[in-house]
């Protein structure tokens, strides 16, 4: 994660994996990250969604679609699965 290329979003997208949270689009091989997730991967403003990958994949450029790259929310269900972590629900307790 500490590399040249890494900066206050990476950093932010990282530390939400280590509150459990997965990514929001579709794995490379087709499965989802999340159950119920069906998301293609860069088209939303979702701290764990990426966006340095081109959706259009055929090269014709009526296909494009625009990346959304301010990675600035996090989702209900996000927020659920960190007020569920029993690792932070200790840390509150002391």
């Amino acid at each position: 994660m500490l590399t040249p290329q890494a900066d206050a979003s990476t950093f932010i997208h990282e530390a939400g994996h280590t509150f459990n949270l997965p990514h929001t689009f579709l794995k490379r091989g087709g499965s989802w990250f999340s159950e119920g997730i069906t998301l293609e991967q860069g088209t939303t403003d979702n701290i764990m969604d990426y966006d340095y990958n081109f959706k259009n994949n055929d090269k014709d450029p009526s296909n494009d679609v625009n990346l959304i790259t301010n990675k600035i929310s996090l989702w209900k269900f996000q927020w659920d699965i960190m007020r569920k972590d029993p690792n932070l629900i200790e840390l509150v307790k002391k």
